[in-house]
């Protein structure tokens, strides 16, 4: 799969930066509380206030950089976005105040989000109902660090799952992320026609370790390996080749940019990803299948406000093949941004796009409600085990519907989505609570 070099034009719109007034000769930056900075002001103090469970450790490094410059250096637009992005602060109010003649004060206070909560969560599409519990803490220890539990359960499945990440840092310091799953469950794939091409029940485990580490303060890279069992009974009604009972072990490298903006409505977000895998099967009762399957991803997409802060242009493009990979690593709708596939369609090759708009209807103290509306489009391989698929399915159709943000606590919150498939005449709508699927 080809993906064009003119992804990386997402990265070419610049920050907004903090607009200065010119007042008379010598003074020529006002700040909040009306007090006229000139410009030439060396900043000599950081003050960060309102840290309950985050260290100051991890949140002054990110700005001691600023200590030293002249105000005229400082975009406290860029600071203010720079602590959007960790997503664990509500309120945040960054300020210059001048110290004396020469010397000026950068001031950041903050109010934190909950980021540790019991989260009960719902969700209810076309696919059919999931719900469970996750207990998660997206700043652990008060450094960011993130810690999941739980369990997901559905009519026809149940999953557990644990999760430890660290995430790397500016400085070169490394991160890393564990792990582990089980699940049990009864499969249904199903084919562009929303028919069942495939039912199996499935056992399987993995255990995951990955090592990342930044590049720059807007790229990432991370390397992996996991490990799983998967043992499958095929269904007398639907043989295939492909379901073997197997161990396997998967390497991973993935490659992932992003430049995000604050305007006070939305943090918009232009971001390219990248990654490649290599799954081996150490163990499997079928010997008709490769020893080595392969899969490539990737995406690039883009966030921008347009003529109003509250209304923000979206669009994305996504690609995923895979080769000689067991049907349950297989990629759907989800995987390249769509959804007006069926959510248990499944297949090898598929390449997906959506261009549209999200609008801030209302901002409460608490949150802020959202209506978005897109077009979408997916190329794909319609669901085949034998891979003799006919020519590449071209789907298409309208995307719409509602998002609830809470301002408190660092997970999403309601959302609500329908989308039609104009060619194949039918409806996909979901509506999920406590996260956002």
């Amino acid at each position: 799969m080809k993906i064009s070099s003119c992804v990386f034009a997402f990265f070419l719109f610049s920050s907004a930066f903090l607009h200065a007034q010119t007042i008379g000769e010598n003074f020529d930056f006002l700040n909040a509380e009306g007090e006229f900075l000139e410009i030439d002001l060396k900043i000599t103090e950081l003050s960060i206030e309102g840290l309950k469970k985050t260290k100051d450790s991890y949140i002054r490094p990110q700005f001691q950089k600023y200590v030293g410059k002249t105000i005229e250096e400082v975009s406290l637009h860029e600071i203010e976005t720079t602590l959007q992005a960790e997503g664990i602060f509500d309120k945040i109010d960054v300020q210059l105040s001048k110290i004396d003649d020469q010397n000026a004060r950068l001031s950041i206070n903050v109010t934190e989000k909950i980021t540790f909560i019991p989260l009960p969560f719902a969700a209810y599409s076309s696919s059919g109902f999931m719900g469970g519990l996750m207990v998660m803490d997206t700043n652990a220890f008060g450094v960011k660090d993130t810690v999941v539990l739980g369990a997901i359960g559905s009519p026809t499945s149940i999953t557990g799952i644990a999760i430890f990440s660290k995430p790397p840092k500016n400085d070169g310091s490394l991160g890393y992320s564990i792990s582990g799953s089980f699940s049990k469950n009864s499969q249904e794939i199903l084919n562009l026609e929303e028919e069942t091409a495939l039912e199996y029940k499935n056992i399987s485990g993995s255990a995951s370790f990955s090592v990342s580490r930044k590049l720059s303060s807007w790229q990432t890279v991370r390397a992996g390996f996991s490990f799983a069992g998967n043992h499958a009974d095929e269904d007398e009604k639907y043989p295939t080749s492909l379901l073997e009972s197997a161990f396997l072990g998967t390497f991973s490298l993935n490659y992932n940019a992003s430049n995000v903006n604050w305007n006070g409505w939305f943090l918009s977000t232009a971001a390219f990803a990248a990654s490649a895998e290599a799954t081996t099967r150490f163990h499997t009762e079928n010997d008709d299948v490769p020893f080595w399957g392969k899969a490539l991803k990737a995406s690039a997409s883009i966030q921008k406000p347009f003529l109003l802060e509250r209304f923000r242009l979206t669009a994305r493009v996504a690609g995923a093949y895979s080769k000689d990979r067991p049907i349950s690593m297989w990629d759907g709708g989800s995987s390249v941004g769509v959804t007006i596939l069926p959510g248990k369609f499944k297949t090898q090759r598929i390449a997906g796009a959506q261009a549209g708009g999200e609008f801030a209807i209302f901002k409460f103290g608490f949150g802020l409600f959202s209506v978005y509306a897109d077009y979408q489009v997916s190329i794909s391989d319609d669901f085949s085990i034998k891979n003799d698929a006919e020519n590449a399915v071209v789907c298409h159709g309208p995307d719409f519907g509602a998002r609830l943000y809470l301002s408190k606590i660092a997970f999403p919150a309601l959302a609500f989505g329908m989308s039609r498939n104009i060619p194949k005449e039918y409806w996909q709508f979901s509506f999920s609570a406590g996260i956002s699927f």
